[in-house]
């Protein structure tokens, strides 16, 4: 799992209005899967559970290598 996810949109989202951002989603969305980088939509309690426990230490985050 990668945090790209939240980083790829944030810039992007911080400023549209709410009914913009289900699209901007999608476009990004596209744009992930024409380069290859995977992108990664999971509910913001499970993410900050994983991010937890990779900050303590009981989980390592996964790498994600290009197919190149």
């Amino acid at each position: 799992m990668s945090m790209l996810s939240y980083q790829r949109m944030a810039p992007k989202v911080v400023n549209s209005p709410a009914s913009c951002q289900r699209l901007t989603a999608v476009q990004i969305k596209e744009i992930c899967d024409r380069h290859g980088v995977p992108y990664i939509q999971e509910n913001v309690f499970t993410r900050l559970r994983r991010t937890l426990q990779i900050g303590v230490g009981s989980r390592s985050m996964k790498v994600w290598e290009r197919g190149d």
